[in-house]
Order: structure tokens, then sequence, then C-alpha cells
């Protein structure tokens, strides 16, 4: 009850299931948004959040969610190459 989460300076990927309980609130951010600072990605998945973890809707995810690493590793790479060029 009484938690209130902390804001965050970086940047946050929400994996967001399409079908949502209609008891959520119509917030495509589902809460996130103002505790994000450093921008938030949101990546709609297909299915209700406890099938997006089950094939063949967790294939989709899976995707989603190599394409996001494969981004934050080339990023870390080329932060790297100008911090070393930069030295």
């Amino acid at each position: 009850g009484d938690y209130i989460a902390p804001e965050y300076d970086g940047h946050v990927t929400l994996f967001r299931a399409t079908e949502q309980p209609r008891e959520i609130v119509a917030d495509r951010a589902l809460g996130w948004g103002p505790l994000v600072k450093g921008g938030l990605e949101i990546i709609d998945t297909p299915g209700h959040h406890g099938a997006i973890v089950r094939d063949p809707r967790a294939r989709v995810l899976a995707g989603h969610l190599a394409k996001c690493l494969r981004r934050a590793q080339s990023d870390e790479a080329a932060r790297l190459i100008e911090e070393t060029a930069q030295a």
C-alpha cells in the first residue's frame, strides 16, 4: 500500500501486452511515464500479460527483446569507442 516508486533517470523499454484487463487505466505507459526521466519506449506485444511469455507469443516477445539487446550493445560499443578516441 504505501510504497512510492522513485523516479528513474535511465531509459526504460516497456514490453506491453496489447490485451489489457478492463480495470487497467487507459494509460499506454501503464503508469511508468511520470517515473522514467531518461526516455520510455513502449513495444506492444500481442496477447494478454500472462500470455506474452508463452508460445507462440513468446517468440514475438523474444524477437523484440533480441532487437533491443542488439541496439543496446551497439550503443554501448559506440560509447566505448568515443571514450577511447577522446582519451
